[in-house]
């Protein structure tokens, strides 16, 4: 077998263990219709036990059975845990599409923008910490070339974004995204990253990417309809989102953060199931904003 047949064969395996808990028959009786499976015969005991074996050393996880004997991945509290488990949704997810081509016309999935072909790229600059010369195409501006500094990397709704100093704004953090990348290459010049700095410190007062001067962070009270409240629920804007008043008709939620850019669009993008109600200075900026809108559908 082809390693990369064998690859396969391994997500294969992965998301089945991923969708447990799930008894060995159960993966059995997928195995005998699945593609992976070229000669369709069933899956004997020791291929089952080999296969998990190998996944478990693979891809670092361990694969664990409940008081039924069914399987499932265990959750780990390893520091890289959240990393790991995206990396490999992803792998699966993309291998899943793969092994199921017919299904082209049944599946429907978002594309990423461009600029991922300088991923690794810029992955690797990170890894021994590089800098890089970038040529940027900025909506703003005509395209520039300056050195680059990369502290960091983020994915925000399907678009990559490189966050570090460039020799444009010496002193200063900044952030570019990968789809306005033109040309990116790497240099023999090293960089110190600022000592404590973490991604996820530096986003955590944030939604999205956009970082204003003026977004101070306060704690902002939104009333949700009853229709939104559920998916908000379910998928909250912010890990400072808390319900603190619920009725029949509407629930109160609660943010510590600035409301920036991203923020605003949220909130607007809910149309009028959403309406601020303190602090009174946003509630002032979003009635303005709404104001100007009416004025346009009815001016």
């Amino acid at each position: 077998m082809t390693s990369g047949k064998l690859l396969k064969k391994y997500f294969w395996f992965l998301r089945a263990f991923q969708s447990g808990p799930i008894s060995r028959a159960e993966i059995s009786r997928r195995w005998l219709s699945s593609p992976m499976n070229d000669d369709k015969k069933a899956l004997a005991r020791s291929t089952f036990y080999h296969m998990k074996n190998e996944l478990e050393d693979l891809f670092d996880v361990s694969i664990a059975t409940n008081e039924k004997g069914e399987f499932y991945i265990e959750q780990s509290f390893k520091e890289n845990e959240e990393f790991r488990k995206w990396l490999l949704n992803s792998l699966a997810v993309e291998s899943s599409l793969e092994d199921y081509a017919n299904m082209h016309g049944r599946i429907m999935y978002e594309t990423i923008p461009g600029g991922v072909q300088y991923l690794q790229t810029v992955v690797d600059a990170m890894q021994l910490c590089y800098r890089l010369i970038i040529r940027y195409g900025s909506f703003a501006h005509e395209p520039r070339e300056f050195i680059f500094a990369p502290y960091a990397i983020r994915i925000y709704k399907q678009r990559w974004y490189a966050i570090g100093e460039s020799s444009d704004h010496p002193g200063e953090i900044r952030t570019y995204a990968f789809d306005r990348f033109m040309q990116v290459s790497t240099t023999n010049s090293t960089y110190a990253i600022p000592d404590g700095f973490d991604v996820k410190k530096y986003f955590s007062d944030y939604i999205g990417m956009t970082m204003g001067e003026a977004d101070e962070v306060q704690d902002i009270v939104v009333r949700v309809a009853r229709k939104g409240v559920s998916y908000l629920r379910t998928l909250p804007l912010h890990k400072s989102q808390k319900e603190i008043n619920t009725t029949a008709e509407y629930s109160d939620f609660q943010f510590h953060l600035a409301p920036n850019f991203e923020f605003m669009q949220e909130i607007l993008g809910r149309g009028d199931e959403a309406e601020v109600l303190s602090p009174q200075p946003l509630r002032d900026k979003f009635a303005g904003i709404i104001a100007n809108l009416n004025n346009r559908y009815n001016g």
